[in-house]
C-alpha cells in the first residue's frame, strides 16, 4: 500500500542522524524521548501533590498513587521528576527532597525499609529487625530533608498474599506519612490502588490518584494524539526518510501492536528500526513493523 508521509521535509536532526554510524543510530534510536500529552500530564500530577503552589511549600503528610498499565510510562514521568527535583548540599549534608525506590520483589517492610536507607545512603545492621528498621527510617526521612517518597513498583507488594505482611505494610505507610511527615507516592499497576483504598484508615484521608490511560483509538482526540506522538518518533528516526508512522493506517496498526501504550510502542519501532539498520534501508518498512511485532509477541509468551 502506499504509505502517507507528512507534507515538510524531515527534521534535519533525524536525516543528519542517518549519516552516523549503526552503533551511534542505535543508541540514537533507543534514546527518543517524546514530549507526549500521557508524560506532561503525569509529570503535572506529581507536582501538584507534592508542591503545589510553585516556589511554595511542599504538602506534607498525604497518600498519591500514580498507576496505569505495565509500559504505560508511569517510571518515566516519575524519573523525570525526580531529575527536576535533584539532591543538593546544604551546609555539608545531602538534602533528598525527592527519593525514589523500586519496591523489592518480596515486598515486605524489612525488605522495603531497607532499600529506602539504602537510597538515602544510611547504612545499617543488617540483623535489625523489621520494626527498628521503620523507626530508623522515620527517624531518618526528615532528616535528609525528604518530602516526596515514591515507591515505584509498589505493585510487587500487592502479588503478595500474606495477610499479615499486608497489613505491616499499611501500618508502615501511615507512619511514614503521620510521623515523617512526607508525601507517599505509590506507583504501580490498578492494584496498587487497591491496597490503599482497602484500609479505611488511609481512603478516609482523601486519597488522591492519576491513571495514564493508553490511547483508545476509538476516541477521536485519541487518534489524533497519537498520530501526533508517532510522527515525532518518526521525526527523531535515523533515517534518511520519512516511515510514515503517522499513516493513519500504519499508525491504526500500530495502536492494536502496542495497546496504545507510550513504553510498547517505543519499543516496537525500535525493534523494527534494528531491522531497518541491518537493511540499510532509507527508513522503516511495513516489513519491517510486521516482523518486530512477531518478535515481540513471542518474548512476551
Amino acid at each position: 500500500m502506499t504509505i502517507e508521509i507528512p507534507k515538510y521535509d524531515k527534521p534535519e536532526e533525524g536525516v543528519k542522524a542517518s549519516g552516523l554510524s549503526k552503533e551511534d543510530r542505535q543508541i540514537k534510536m533507543n534514546r527518543i524521548v517524546i514530549e507526549h500529552d500521557r508524560l506532561t500530564k503525569a509529570v503535572d500530577a506529581i507536582r501538584m501533590n507534592h508542591r503545589p503552589v510553585i516556589g511554595g511549600i511542599p504538602n506534607s503528610g498525604k497518600f498519591f498513587a500514580l498507576i496505569g498499565d505495565s509500559r504505560s510510562g508511569k517510571s518515566f514521568a516519575v524519573d523525570r521528576y525526580v531529575k527536576q527535583n535533584p539532591r543538593i548540599q546544604v551546609g555539608g549534608n545531602t538534602k533528598i527532597p525527592v527519593l525514589k525506590i523500586n519496591t523489592p520483589i518480596d515486598g515486605t517492610v524489612h525488605s522495603v525499609s531497607n532499600a529506602i536507607l539504602a537510597e538515602a545512603g544510611i547504612h545499617v545492621n543488617p540483623r535489625l529487625n523489621a520494626t527498628a528498621l521503620m523507626d530508623t527510617v522515620i527517624r531518618i526521612l526528615p532528616l535528609v530533608g525528604c518530602e516526596l517518597l515514591i515507591l515505584d513498583e509498589f505493585n510487587e507488594v500487592a502479588n503478595s498474599t500474606r495477610v499479615r505482611a499486608m497489613e505491616s505494610m499499611r501500618s508502615f505507610l501511615r507512619r511514614l506519612v503521620d510521623q515523617a511527615g512526607v508525601v507517599a507516592m505509590l506507583v504501580g499497576l490498578e492494584k496498587t490502588y487497591d491496597i490503599l483504598a482497602a484500609d479505611t484508615q488511609i481512603a478516609g484521608r482523601n486519597l488522591p490518584v492519576h491513571i495514564i490511560p493508553s490511547y483508545d483509538m476509538r476516541s477521536a482526540r485519541d487518534q489524533e494524539d497519537f498520530l501526533v506522538v508517532c510522527e515525532a518518533i518518526d521525526a527523531f528516526l535515523p533515517f534518511r526518510e520519512w516511515s510514515g508512522l503517522s499513516d493513519e493506517r500504519v499508525a491504526l496498526r500500530l495502536a492494536e501492536a502496542s495497546g496504545g501504550l507510550i513504553g510498547r510502542l517505543k519499543n516496537l519501532i525500535c525493534m523494527a528500526g534494528w531491522r531497518a539498520l541491518n537493511d540499510d534501508a532509507p527508513r522503516i518498512e511495513i516489513l519491517h513493523l510486521a516482523e518486530a511485532y512477531g518478535t515481540l509477541i513471542a518474548e512476551e509468551k
